[in-house]
C-alpha cells in the first residue's frame, strides 16, 4: 500500500516514523527503510513537505488508520483510486 502525505499533513507522517526528517539529514528524492507504528515501511521523500509511505498490504488498514489519526489535527485528503475525498 502507498500512502502519500504532503503539505501540512506531511507532519502526520513524522509522528510514527522514528527518522530524522530534517532536510539536511534526509534530502528530497531519497528513500529510508523505517518503521511506521512498529511495522517496517519504506518512506520516500518526494518534496520538502511530501512523503510516500509504502507498507505491506497485510498491514495496510492498520497503517492507514494510524496515519489518518495522526493527520486529523492538520487536515487530510484521502485519495481512493482516481478520486479524492477530503476528511475534516
Amino acid at each position: 500500500m502507498r500512502a502519500a502525505a504532503s503539505g501540512s499533513a506531511a507532519r502526520a507522517a513524522e509522528t510514527p516514523c522514528p527518522s530524522d526528517q530534517r532536510e539536511a539529514a534526509w534530502p528530497v528524492g531519497e528513500l529510508r527503510l523505517t518503521g511506521h507504528h512498529h511495522v517496517p515501511c519504506l518512506a520516500h521523500r518526494r518534496a520538502t513537505d511530501g512523503f510516500d509511505l509504502y507498507v505491506f498490504s497485510t498491514f495496510a488498514f492498520d497503517q492507514l488508520e494510524t496515519l489518518l489519526d495522526a493527520a486529523q489535527e492538520y487536515g487530510v485528503a484521502l485519495e481512493l483510486g482516481t478520486g479524492t475525498t477530503t476528511i475534516d
